[in-house]
């Protein structure tokens, strides 16, 4: 699909309201040179009508009101587009599988949803003079076949040889054109590992150099020089477009008097109209490579939306009213296993198969060391990784796509990736009353405050962000709270906190607390202990429920 194909299927009238007032502009313009002639030829005979200088008014007052509306639409269609795809990634995003999210990562989303819907916005006002100059060339060819035959056939076979050779090496230059959104998302990755990774590279002076210059700076060349060899074949597709015309207006204006055609007024007038044509067809030559750029970027988020839609959208049901999820007696995992999706050249790393019974009421700690899948055991557990084989029973019923979400809303989890909204989305107001009692246990009271439904300040230490986000989970008061590292960047006063407090105070009020943890002084908070090593838990301390 094309961008003209997108904007037909965004808005058809509006489609249609861009073309004839372009094509209108055009050819009004076009009607300007044959008055200009006109009135030229009167002024010579020093027979000047007013009748000439009316029309001339009003062919330029249709132009530039053709002109304007079609400029405006073309801005209102494009920047609809934009809007459009926004929203509609945004909603595939919503609904994509975490996995497949993941997978994707977030430069490749980030790269799309920026630079590809800049591409767009910039091929707004392209469009309408393209649409314009082409109809005004056209009107040019048809004035000067009324003029003169002979001089039409040598202009349309110039001009039409040139656009052939302009289309088809155009052609040649997509690949490139779609080639700059991967370069585009590997310096995204390299300066997001600048940026988030600068204080190790300024501990490690030779791992600083190799990164910046073995790593980074090769991404940027290779950018420009993709850049560049683009830029050269624009250039190389411009100068024949160029030679043609100028082979045109020397075909007219030296090869047929050569060839015996003895009519110099026409010939002059039609060398004027052509000198005339230079401008629109410049215009066309230099809006032609953002219509190109526009049409790769089309190409690109299609390919993301694919990806996003091939794995199925996910499958949780949403829920027609958001009351209180009624309490559970026990959640079952049976045979449940997920393997990562990656290249041939790697070996996968599966975590299961899992048969694990978790009762309501129990603090667990999931322990084990990095990269023994408890992470993605946790996810499974809270519905965010469909599994590959094995189901979850909830008080026995196979949690389906039906209840999914029921089941889903059972958790708040804070995650080691936890991310911080700026704002209690969803929450109702005695929710964010009750804030503030939290803020002030977690001593973050002066820190930061929820005002006009905003947190006044998320710039925050790391332990900090991680006690706001805390704070926020124990706010929505869920059936099942999943920690995930919580003492990290916590100093001691706050690891006794965590542990000996108000784990031991959600367990007293009936709530079922996972935590993954490697506090070993704080294990006899658990009434349970799963070690996990290569995907698969070995060892169940302490008293068992099945």
């Amino acid at each position: 699909m094309n961008l003209y194909q997108l904007l037909r299927a965004q808005s058809e009238i509006e489609a249609r309201s861009l073309v004839l007032y372009a094509v209108l502009a055009g050819l009004f313009q076009g009607l300007v040179i044959a008055i200009i002639n006109l009135a030229a030829g009167e002024a010579f005979f020093g027979a000047l009508s007013t009748r000439s200088l009316l029309l001339y008014l009003i062919c330029i007052a249709i132009f530039l009101l053709a002109q304007y509306r079609a400029h405006l639409a073309s801005s209102e269609l494009t920047e609809g587009l934009v809007e459009w795809i926004r929203v509609n990634l945004g909603e595939k995003i919503q609904k994509a599988k975490l996995a497949t999210i993941e997978r994707l990562g977030p430069a490749r989303i980030h790269g799309v949803l920026t630079k590809e819907t800049t591409a767009l916005s910039e091929a707004a006002p392209c469009i309408s003079y393209a649409i314009s100059a082409a109809a005004l060339i056209l009107s040019a060819f048809l004035y000067i076949g009324f003029l003169l035959p002979s001089a039409f056939r040598i202009t349309v076979f110039f001009f039409g040889l040139g656009a052939a050779f302009y289309v088809y090496f155009q052609g040649k230059i997509q690949k490139e054109l779609i080639e700059t959104t991967r370069k585009e998302e590997e310096f995204q990755k390299a300066l997001a590992d600048l940026s988030d990774g600068i204080k190790e590279l300024k501990l490690d002076d030779r791992r600083s150099e190799d990164f910046f210059e073995n790593h980074y700076k090769r991404v940027v060349l290779d950018a420009e020089q993709l850049q560049i060899k683009i830029c050269r074949k624009f250039n190389r597709n411009s100068i024949m477009s160029y030679i043609c015309y100028f082979l045109a207006v020397g075909g007219v204006l030296f090869g047929l008097p050569i060839a015996g055609v003895d009519e110099p007024i026409e010939i002059f007038q039609i060398t004027a109209v052509l000198l005339f044509v230079f401008g629109p067809l410049e215009a066309i030559v230099y809006a032609y490579p953002f219509i190109e750029k526009a049409s790769a970027a089309i190409k690109s988020v299609h390919l993301l939306q694919r990806e996003l839609s091939r794995s199925d959208s996910d499958e949780a049901a949403p829920l027609t009213t958001f009351h209180e999820v009624r309490p559970f007696e026990t959640i079952r995992l049976k045979r449940l296993k997920f393997q990562y999706k990656v290249t041939a050249e790697a070996r996968p790393f599966t975590v299961g198969p899992i048969d694990l019974s978790i009762e309501s009421g129990e603090t667990i700690f999931l322990v084990g060391g990095n990269g023994s899948g408890k992470t993605t055991l946790v996810k499974m557990l809270t519905g965010l990784y469909e599994p590959d084989q094995g189901e979850i029973l909830l008080d026995g019923e196979i949690v389906n796509a039906d209840v999914l979400q029921r089941y889903r809303e059972l958790f708040t989890p804070v995650f080691t990736d936890f991310h911080l909204f700026d704002r209690l989305y969803g929450a109702l107001p005695e929710k964010e009353a009750a804030l503030e009692n939290l803020l002030d246990k977690m001593q973050l009271s002066g820190k930061t405050a929820l005002e006009n439904g905003e947190f006044t300040q998320l710039d925050l230490s790391t332990g900090q962000k991680k006690r706001l986000a805390m704070a926020t989970a124990l706010l929505e008061d869920r059936q099942i709270f999943i920690f995930d590292e919580p003492a990290a960047d916590q100093d001691p006063e706050f690891r006794r906190y965590f542990y000996e407090v108000i784990f031991k105070r959600l367990k007293e009020n009936g709530k079922t607390v996972i935590v993954v943890s490697h506090d070993e002084n704080f294990f006899s908070v658990a009434d349970r202990i799963l070690t996990m090593e290569y995907g698969r838990i070995v060892n169940k301390k302490k008293g068992l429920f099945w």
